[in-house]
This record gives C-alpha cells, sequence and structure tokens, in this order.
C-alpha cells in the first residue's frame, strides 16, 4: 500500500491556522484512513495525531489515539482557573 491520498483543513478556508480547528488526513490506496491529525496551535504545530490499522478486508482493527484533550475557553487572568483529569 502506497501513501494515496492527503488533504488537511483549517477552520477558515485559504485564512490562517486557527488553533485548535486544524485537520489532517492520510489514506492508502484504496481510500482506508491510515493516519490523521487534529487540534494545532496558530503556527500550525502542535498536531494530535491519530493512526488507523485495517486489515486485508479494509476492515478497521485497530485506532491509536493520543492521551491529549482539547481545551479551549475564555477566562480574565485575574480570575483562578484549572484543568483537572476527571
Amino acid at each position: 500500500m502506497g501513501s494515496g491520498e492527503e488533504g488537511q483543513g483549517w477552520r477558515r478556508a485559504g485564512a490562517s491556522p486557527v488553533a485548535g480547528q486544524q485537520f489532517e488526513y492520510s489514506y492508502d490506496d484504496i481510500g482506508n484512513r491510515t493516519s490523521g491529525k487534529s487540534g494545532g496551535d496558530v503556527a500550525g504545530g502542535f498536531l494530535r495525531t491519530t493512526t488507523d490499522t485495517t486489515d486485508a478486508d479494509s476492515l478497521l482493527t485497530q485506532r491509536s489515539n493520543p492521551r491529549q484533550y482539547e481545551v479551549q475557553g475564555a477566562a480574565r487572568t485575574s480570575d483562578p482557573h484549572e484543568v483537572s483529569n476527571p
């Protein structure tokens, strides 16, 4: 299997990357998704990667997921705020 098709996008087409709103996908020659990336910062870095594995019948057999979560919000710097693991 080869690298097939790839694509990437941002929340606003033709614009600069938006933090947390980026995605990229890669596919093999017959259209199975092999990997994906999402999230990111305003420079297009720090994307979280997932990897998909399929069997000979093109059935998804495994998907790896990053152990990270996207957290977005707004708060005044004078207010206390924290993010905790549930």
